[in-house]
């Protein structure tokens, strides 16, 4: 295998890395789904998956954003399989379940993590649901195997538009300030958004034992962004502290010929509550 791979250990502490998971059960415990969990091979080591729905429903495979795991769909999962035969991944190198490593940004690897991963749920093509980080690696895997994705949803994505500069080095001084700078962290993702109390309590667990993944994301050029013919459907929040949404709604209304946006207004970085917008796009 030619991919470089970073396999830093990713939590601070083994009572950390287990808190985490303990709490990681306890939501799927609590969350009233029938589902089931699995761990699928891929040369990037073993990826934690969690699926609900009818097996014979059209495939739908969430990913998670960076510093999360696969149980923030859990929600959204249970609307889903309505529909779908639904799939939320751990991404490896993540606060989840999956493999201790990273993929180099800059090569293919999170595109053939993934392809090994659909091929270790028995599938040839999926839409592809993706938030933030999530969003980035969808767009990699897309543009490495378009034959493969069905669909795309975009939520708060990264990789079309540069991260603010302020919100990176608002970043790198509070992560230098323990406690007070993980909470300030908080504070400036979620901005106004009212979330469940249960997800801020869990995300501030990661943020306390977790060592949060801070490379620089690559933006795709116009070329790889250009070259994407299935539908894409992208979500932002108006306000997000990372990015600009409505830059990223344009530069992907510029470059794509199958792509609807939506910006939507007095919303941060976390949207959230968006499977009635999102069905109808993913079964049309």
């Amino acid at each position: 295998m030619n991919e470089k791979m970073n396999e830093t250990p990713l939590f601070k502490t083994e009572e950390g890395k287990q808190a985490v998971f303990d709490f990681y059960d306890k939501l799927l415990a609590d969350g009233g789904l029938d589902y089931e969990a699995q761990f699928v091979p891929t040369e990037f080591g073993e990826t934690h998956v969690i699926s609900v729905g009818d097996n014979g429903a059209p495939p739908l495979v969430l990913l998670h954003g960076s510093s999360s795991n696969a149980t923030m769909w859990l929600a959204d999962m249970k609307v889903f399989a309505k529909d779908f035969r639904v799939h939320a991944v751990d991404i490896v190198g993540q606060p989840g379940k999956s493999a201790e490593v990273r993929p180099d940004l800059n090569g293919d690897g999170y595109a053939l993590w993934m392809r090994d991963v659909l091929h270790g749920l028995g599938l040839s093509k999926a839409a592809l649901m993706g938030n933030s980080l999530g969003g980035w690696v969808a767009l990699k895997f897309a543009s490495c195997f378009p034959e493969m994705v069905e669909r795309l949803v975009l939520v708060a994505t990264s990789g079309v538009t540069n991260l603010r500069l302020s919100s990176t080095l608002k970043m790198l001084v509070h992560a230098m300030r323990g406690e007070k700078g993980m909470l300030r962290i908080q504070q400036l993702v979620y901005g106004d958004d009212e979330l469940p109390e249960v997800a801020i309590v869990y995300t501030g667990l990661m943020m306390e034992h977790f060592v949060p993944f801070l490379d620089p994301i690559p933006v795709f050029s116009d070329e790889v962004l250009g070259g994407l013919a299935m539908p894409v459907f992208f979500i932002g929040g108006e306000n997000d502290f990372f990015m600009n949404s409505q830059k990223t709604a344009d530069r992907l209304t510029a470059l794509l010929e199958n792509v609807q946006t939506n910006v939507i207004a007095d919303n941060g970085h976390v949207v959230f509550g968006v499977t009635e917008m999102v069905t109808p796009f993913l079964l049309k």
